[in-house]
């Protein structure tokens, strides 16, 4: 007698294309084709016929990436290989965010709880816990879950672990459905209301900050709806006990609004839809200036271009400081290089940024972040640098204090510093310190960056001690408010302000250094001395502009040689031939290069009544 032998035959579907548009989820599609290679036998395939199979799975633009990896026959037939190369390839995920974003995970109303669970495990496989992998997804679902009942009974444990988490977490969610089967809930809608008691009238205190109508508890009534869901504070949830609709009426004008019973709460607030609704809102009819202290118009320097401070920063590190530099680039995706070389290009341009050609012994990496508009923001990660910066220690002001400083106050002005911590130049030790790499090349800052620890506090020093002694004033980082009890009152205050912030330092654009128009208007209005003391007051304001001048000690010799004990005053056509020229440079607008030690430099020695020399930057 004869036989057949069945064989079943195990189908496998195709693997889907990778999609290249997001590349961030290369390890996930990875992890796919893998099983993919074990199940349909592939993986004992040779390594030409695995790497054909790769490419033909991932899909057209496969080739072409494949193409620029530029490998030799024996590589290309290397499946190990060529897996490693597109490893390379895609962007690999951002560590620091992936933590916040796993951090920040909770369990929305309405999500199960095994998917929460699976959602935190698929979070936390980017973040690099290593041995801190299971404790820190225990502690997420502990705080994370919707439930508080039993995250606070989970806390109490102190042997928690995270196969004991999801037992419970999962136990608790099936005895929760249970226990709803079983007690039926009484829920009643109501539409109308038709009390038999006279009407009462319930005082409510206008709120422009509340979205909505709400009493207090005891005003709650059981024909209420009893699903309700109202964002308080940071979008917080309130605890809502129901909502119902009401006629609200003031002085002769009626609306319906909704209703909302919030536990706790202590006085009943009139929400913004009821107070326009019944025209208790502000009426504005125009917008007047009622200042005539415009400051635009008298410090028109304060309002272009990019401030600098005077005295550089130098960024101060701790006793034995190891350095710690990059050798390699991150990827940047190529939709995104063009945007990236036109923002280097455009904080070069600006002096924010120098290249740095040189070998430096700190490097940092860059994330480059999408913006809304197109264009890129280049993210500087100075992560390992400020863990060797040491701080300043600057007690930063806080808005429960500054608020008890306004009693008085009616009339505000605001203002904010155009990038603040950028008009703060940085010394040459620390600028090479900020050195970071792109796929351009090596860059570092000229300007005071925001990745700097230490940065906000040594801004707010500055800002503070600039402010100083001027009331009526606050500063905030960036953001200075200034106010008086009347017009006249804030109007002096804000002129000292600006001042103030006009003596800080110079102006600055894509040309360079400008120098203070007022202190050129000063030195173009001068009047003739007539002895040494008016003479050193003229010379003591042109050698603030010395910079901007060429061979300013030359220039100024003939009135300063009169200043000498040895000699007496005198005021002759060459002392005021000397003037009159350094007038005529100061007139013509001159700037400053910013030294970039990347550039030619010329040595120039000069002889006057004394040896001196200097370097001179060759203008490109």
């Amino acid at each position: 007698m004869k036989t057949k032998a069945a064989m079943a035959v195990l189908h496998i579907n195709p693997l889907e294309n990778f999609t290249f548009s997001t590349p961030s989820n290369w390890s996930k599609w990875k992890t796919r084709l893998e099983r993919y290679r074990i199940a349909s036998g592939l993986s004992t395939k040779t390594g030409n016929e695995q790497v054909n199979s790769l490419l033909y799975i991932m899909g057209e633009q496969a080739e072409d990436i494949f193409s620029s990896f530029g490998l030799s026959k024996t590589e290309q037939d290397d499946f190990d290989i060529v897996l490693k190369k597109f490893n390379d390839h895609f962007v690999k995920k951002n560590t620091i965010f992936e933590c916040v974003q796993f951090n920040k995970r909770i369990q929305p109303n309405g999500e199960s709880v095994n998917t929460f669970i699976t959602a935190l495990y698929t979070l936390a496989e980017y973040c690099e816990y290593g041995v801190l992998h299971n404790e820190l997804i225990r502690d997420r679902i502990v705080v994370g879950i919707h439930d508080k009942n039993p995250s606070e009974k989970l806390q109490l444990d102190a042997d928690l672990t995270l196969t004991k988490v999801i037992e419970r977490v999962q136990l608790s969610k099936v005895v929760k459905e249970q226990q709803e089967k079983l007690i039926e809930k009484d829920s009643t809608s109501v539409n109308t209301i038709l009390p038999n008691k006279p009407e009462k009238f319930l005082k409510q205190k206008p709120s422009s900050g509340a979205r909505k109508q709400s009493v207090k508890p005891d005003f709650h009534r059981k024909n209420n709806e009893n699903e309700s869901q109202l964002p308080g504070k940071y979008r917080n949830p309130l605890k809502t006990l129901g909502k119902f609709k009401a006629n609200i009426e003031y002085k002769g004008k009626s609306c319906t609004e909704e209703i909302y019973a919030i536990s706790n709460l202590q006085t009943c607030l009139l929400g913004k839809p009821a107070i326009f609704s019944l025209g208790l809102g502000p009426n504005l009819n125009s917008i007047c200036q009622i200042s005539a202290a415009d400051p635009k118009a008298k410090f028109p320097e304060l309002f272009k271009g990019l401030g600098i401070m005077k005295g550089c920063y130098s960024i101060k590190l701790k006793p034995g400081a190891v350095p710690f530099a990059i050798a390699s680039p991150r990827h940047v995706p190529i939709p995104l290089l063009k945007q990236t070389k036109t923002e280097l290009e455009r904080k070069v341009k600006e002096k924010v940024i120098t290249p740095v050609l040189q070998p430096t012994k700190w490097c940092a990496l860059v994330v480059i972040v999408p913006k809304s508009d197109g264009n890129v923001r280049i993210c500087v990660d100075l992560v390992e640098l400020n863990k060797k910066v040491m701080q300043e220690l600057q007690p930063l002001s806080k808005a429960e204090y500054s608020l008890n400083l306004l009693a008085g106050a009616k009339i505000f002005s605001k203002l904010d510093v155009n990038s603040g911590f950028r008009q703060i130049p940085l010394d040459k030790k620390s600028s090479y310190l900020t050195t970071f790499i792109t796929l351009f090349g090596r860059f570092r800052f000229q300007r005071l960056p925001f990745g700097i620890s230490s940065a906000p506090e040594h801004f707010q020093r500055r800002m503070s001690q600039m402010l100083e002694g001027i009331p009526g004033t606050i500063c905030h980082m960036d953001d200075i408010l200034i106010w008086g009890s009347t017009q006249e009152e804030h109007d002096q205050r804000l002129t000292e302000v600006c001042k103030r912030l006009k003596n800080s330092g110079h102006i600055t654009d894509g040309q360079g250094i400008h120098p203070d128009p007022f202190k050129i208007a000063a030195t173009e209005n001068y009047q003739p001395p007539t002895n040494k003391k008016e003479l050193k007051q003229s010379v003591g304001i042109a050698n603030y502009l010395a910079r901007f001048v060429p061979n300013y000690s030359d220039i100024l010799f003939p009135p300063t040689s009169t200043l000498s004990n040895k000699v007496t005053f005198v005021w002759e056509a060459p002392q005021e031939a000397a003037f009159q020229k350094l007038k005529k440079i100061l007139s013509s607008d001159p700037v400053l290069m910013i030294f970039d030690p990347g550039k030619e430099t010329s040595y120039h020695r000069c002889f006057i009544a004394w040896l001196g020399s200097y370097n001179l930057p060759k203008a490109s």
